[in-house]
């Protein structure tokens, strides 16, 4: 099969150098169609994607992750609970209206209405428009991460009227202040984005985008390789040598803010190795992350040891890597006095279900028995928010790229379930330094709690963090101005073709 798929993507490369490309048009290869087109009801990273393209927040960010004006042109603390927003005038819709302040606070109510956002705005009361027309966003109590809130990839801001007349069909026929606007979508095929002409900032270089889906790595790679596709979205590592050898091609690889992990039921699980640290310890002590980064992920990827990634605001750069130590898994495991220990890992079919068999070979080295069981997602996730498992395998982004994100959504025992903690684990100590970093505004100080609920997790070993995803983006080596956003979302408007 391998064979096959090397004379195919050798015979679409010949074929490819006859290619005249439409410099009017950027093909892009996408892994999975967007769930929704309407921000508030489809903020999965696929369908925020597509939002960037089509709305606005009120702050954006750089590639770096620095905050930047965006539909707000400035901001200000007015007290430790009020922040005030200076929002930009002459900026329009895609149907010409222009936008409000109006618009603007029906955007947050939407929000804090919306059960999928409303648990990330808990601390928000209301909001307000001033009578000198300036939007307010008045808070319970001091909370430090409210900027990264407004910078959220599914904080952007809709048409308030186009809305509420069209509440149906918002979905599908979405309503922005974006560069490029909806020309069509064929529903499992792809997306076509048109450019918008009266954008607020630097218009697009393109005139479409056109978003095809295809699902399956190998396909999206073949398809950059003949030159059907301009972008190839999510290159695989057993893909990463072939495109970065292509004199034609360009590989992009960032580090985003997600990290893989494993989850012990803790709290309502009853295997007996969970019920104290030193099982937890064994367990992180057998495995072998960097074979699991280099043998599952050919190199993609980057070995963990904190729940949140180094591109975290809050990452603890002192914490030392958890290298293997078979001894030392042993002893713990015999100072526990369990005879026989096992366990079984919930796992989804593909990278996760890899990552579990190279985790179930390492167990077997110190003696414990694990057996996997793959688990469709739907009633993966449903399982894992309910406390079914045993142990299990998946991810966690820190999307607004603070660490309250990341650590109380996964530690805080109020978070439990659905939220975010499905280890159900319980740590007072840990519970009052989130609460402690969430209200302190002095930076410093919350880097020194926030390094502190590392340190106690890292010894307690709730979960035990495997890798932080690094994606690739291959190209065509005509294609420019590619810039790689560290939330995984693409500003195309910026591209061009090399003349």
């Amino acid at each position: 099969m391998k064979k096959i798929l090397i004379i195919m993507v050798l015979l679409l490369n010949a074929c490819a150098e006859n290619i005249e490309k439409d410099k009017n048009t950027l093909t892009v290869a996408v892994p999975i169609e967007a769930t929704g087109l309407f921000p508030y009801k489809a903020n999965d990273p696929h369908s925020s994607r597509v939002h960037i393209l089509l709305f606005d927040t009120l702050i954006a960010r750089d590639t770096n992750g620095n905050f930047e004006p965006s539909l707000a042109t400035s901001w200000k603390y007015i007290s430790p609970t009020i922040l005030e927003v200076d929002i930009r005038t002459n900026v329009f819709f895609h149907n010409g209206d222009p936008l409000t302040l109006e618009d603007v606070q029906f955007s947050y109510e939407c929000i804090l209405a919306t059960p999928n956002l409303s648990h990330t705005v808990g601390p928000i009361l209301k909001t307000e428009i001033t009578k000198d027309n300036k939007f307010r966003v008045i808070l319970k109590e001091p909370y430090a991460p409210l900027i990264h809130l407004l910078a959220y990839a599914a904080f952007k801001i809709v048409n308030k009227e186009y809305v509420l007349s069209n509440e149906v069909e918002i979905a599908q026929k979405p309503m922005g202040t974006g560069p490029y606007k909806l020309k069509t979508w064929n529903r499992g095929q792809n997306i076509i984005l048109e450019k918008n002409e009266n954008y607020w900032d630097t218009p697009a270089h393109i005139q479409e985008i056109n978003l095809r889906t295809v699902n399956d790595p190998v396909a999206r790679a073949i398809a950059l390789e003949s030159g059907d596709v301009d972008i190839s979205y999510d290159i695989e590592g057993s893909d990463k040598d072939r495109i970065i050898d292509n004199p034609n091609l360009v590989l992009a690889q960032r580090e985003i803010p997600r990290v893989e992990y494993i989850a012990m039921n803790i709290g309502k699980g009853d295997n007996p190795l969970w019920k104290d640290k030193r099982g937890r310890q064994a367990f992180a002590y057998a495995l072998d992350l960097q074979g699991i980064v280099n043998s599952v992920l050919f190199g993609m990827g980057k070995v963990g040891n904190s729940l949140l990634s180094p591109v975290v605001n809050g990452y603890d750069t002192e914490l030392p890597l958890r290298d293997r130590d078979i001894a030392k898994s042993k002893q713990l495991l015999a100072d526990m006095g369990i005879k026989d220990p096992t366990m079984n890992i919930w796992v989804r079919e593909g990278v996760s279900q890899k990552v579990g068999e190279v985790i179930q070979a390492n167990l077997a080295e110190v003696g414990i028995k694990a057996t996997l069981e793959i688990v469709e997602y739907a009633r993966f996730l449903e399982g894992i928010a309910q406390g079914e498992h045993d142990v299990f395998i998946l991810n966690w982004s820190t999307i607004t790229g603070d660490a309250d994100y990341g650590l109380n959504n996964l530690l805080n025992s109020a978070s439990w379930g659905s939220k975010g903690n499905r280890s159900f684990y319980s740590n007072p100590e840990i519970d009052k330094l989130l609460a402690q970093g969430r209200t302190t505004l002095d930076l410093e100080k919350r880097k020194m709690i926030y390094q502190k609920i590392q340190e106690i997790a890292y010894d307690d070993v709730p979960y035990i963090p495997v890798y932080y995803t690094v994606l690739g983006v291959g190209m065509d080596k005509s294609v420019k101005g590619f810039e790689f956003d560290i939330f995984s979302d693409y500003p195309l408007n910026k591209v061009y073709f090399e003349k």
